[in-house]
């Protein structure tokens, strides 16, 4: 008589990600991208051909004490746009929840 194994696989489903909800807090990418977009706003309208820089995972917005963040968002100009700048960043303090984000504070730098 020969024994023979056989093998049984359980399958798991993976369960579904959370939906977010607007009443949940603010978030590092929420701040970051509220940010961005008040910088396109305001920046890119003015020098269409600037670009905006991709949010980096390595270097996320800044959680205060207050449960807000300092967001850093960076904008490239082409070369020769502006003399002596050679990018600009938005830094906003964003708050809120989700659903009602709130602008704390707003500055765009040349550096």
């Amino acid at each position: 008589m020969t024994v023979t194994a056989t093998a049984t696989a359980t399958v798991t489903a993976t369960p579904a990600p959370v939906a977010a909800s607007p009443d949940d807090a603010m978030t590092p990418l929420a701040a970051w991208t509220a940010c961005a977009v008040l910088g396109a706003h305001e920046y890119l309208a003015q020098a269409p051909s600037t670009e905006l820089r991709p949010y980096n995972a390595a270097q996320p917005p800044t959680k205060n004490p207050d449960g807000s963040y300092q967001a850093i968002v960076g904008m490239t100009l082409p070369p020769g746009t502006h003399e002596g700048v050679g990018n600009v960043i938005a830094v906003c303090t964003i708050g809120g929840t989700l659903g009602t984000p709130t602008l704390i504070d707003f500055t765009l730098k040349d550096i």
